[in-house]
């Protein structure tokens, strides 16, 4: 069945094919997804949605909560929804394209595959992913064990790791054991060939978060932590002297100071680029790495933002693409969702919503009450005049 527009109460643009959308309105209103021709796929029944970006899945909620627990996956890959009970709370494994989950239940934890089958059961105290394997903690004993998705043992439950801190797919395993920091391989092996981190004690280590080029950490300084960064061979690139740093896209890190609030950024080798200063946000734009949306809290109007788009060149000399005039939100893709600025009853408020290129040009002139856009460049959802529908970048209406 297609669709008809007037029935649609809200609407995203297309991702991986598909749009979420909603029908009725306040306590009564519905989500579901269809595809790029406006066929239901998924009919609208479900109280909530979510969707995060890049992931694979949309989740729909059984009850008007985004809590994991009422979460049911479906697979836009695939075309299908996940064949696990939402009550064990599964959460997908990154990089297992979409075949492994971690299920829960009175605090033990489990992998089961998208099919339902409980590939390990959910005894384990601990389950994190392994170069292709999951490394496994007896809750009894607090051993450390290696398995295969298959169920098959590689290492048996006796490896007494003090910490384990599985990375990305494609990254080792990092492990202490007898005061002693190392990476395994996806048999237990210790790799020699990658340098030992010089990570603080582990009293005093709060956090780690492993990638391919980088691994942030955190320790405990007096009543706070205080986050810095190791490059990949474990040596560090930036002290532990900030509240928090986290990966803004490939290529550069975010650092951020909130008292007063403050915000930086540097590269994965710990060079300065923007300095950790000013009464700014910093935002990624996924097109293009080298551009940076730079927003700065508005000391007249203290509710709003002003938002310019800065380009990163070879040299590390910031240009500026798109000038300090619009309302940008949070990250943004290959185009770009902005605002005009007015003001109401003394308050500076977004106006109409338009579409920016990642060069500054204006696509889609600034006219409507929202503009939702993923990855299809025919399948923008806008608002106008309280009727949803598609427009593409050249602002033409396209399917409905």
């Amino acid at each position: 069945m297609i669709l008809d527009s007037k029935h649609i109460s809200y609407l995203e643009g297309c991702y991986n094919g598909c749009a979420v959308f909603a029908m009725g309105k306040g306590r009564d209103q519905k989500f579901g997804l269809i595809d790029r021709d406006g066929a239901i796929v998924v009919k609208p029944e479900f109280p909530t949605s979510l969707r995060t970006d890049k992931s694979r899945y949309v989740r729909f909620f059984n009850k008007r909560s985004n809590s994991f627990r009422y979460a049911r996956y479906y697979d836009l890959i695939k075309g299908i929804f996940v064949n696990i009970d939402e009550k064990y709370n599964p959460i997908p494994i990154a990089g297992s394209d979409g075949r492994y989950f971690r299920t829960f239940t009175r605090n033990r934890a489990g992998i089961a595959d998208y099919t339902g089958r409980q590939i390990l059961p959910m005894k384990h105290g601990f389950i994190g992913w392994c170069g292709g394997n999951f490394i496994v903690q007896d809750p009894k004993t607090q051993l450390f064990g290696i398995m295969t998705p298959d169920g098959d043992v590689v290492v048996p439950f006796s490896r007494e790791y003090n910490c384990v801190y599985p990375g990305d797919v494609e990254m080792p395993v990092l492990v202490k054991e007898d005061k002693r920091w190392f990476y395994i391989d996806k048999y237990g092996e210790a790799i020699t060939s990658k340098g030992a981190p010089e990570l603080p004690v582990e009293e005093k280590l709060m956090y780690l978060e492993c990638k391919k080029r980088y691994t942030i950490y955190g320790v405990s300084r007096k009543t706070a932590v205080k986050f810095g960064m190791l490059d990949e061979s474990g040596q560090e690139v930036i002290p532990p002297i900030y509240d928090n740093i986290y990966l803004l896209n490939q290529k550069y890190v975010c650092t951020r100071i909130y008292e007063p609030y403050k915000a930086g950024l540097k590269d994965l080798y710990g060079n300065t680029v923007i300095p950790t200063d000013g009464n700014r946000s910093l935002y990624s734009i996924s097109g293009d790495d080298d551009l940076i949306i730079v927003q700065y809290e508005n000391d007249k109007f203290h509710d709003s933002s002003e938002a310019c788009i800065v380009r990163i060149e070879a040299d590390g000399a910031l240009t500026e693409v798109a000038p300090l005039k619009y309302c940008i939100y949070g990250n943004q893709s290959d185009l770009i969702t902005a605002a005009s600025w007015r003001v109401y009853r003394g308050k500076k408020k977004p106006g109409k919503y338009g579409l920016l290129s990642s060069s500054g040009e204006e696509l889609v002139p600034f006219e409507y009450d929202r503009i939702i856009y993923w990855d299809d460049k025919e399948r923008i959802a806008v608002n106008k005049g309280n009727e949803w529908f598609f427009i593409n970048s050249k602002n033409e209406r396209t399917l409905f």
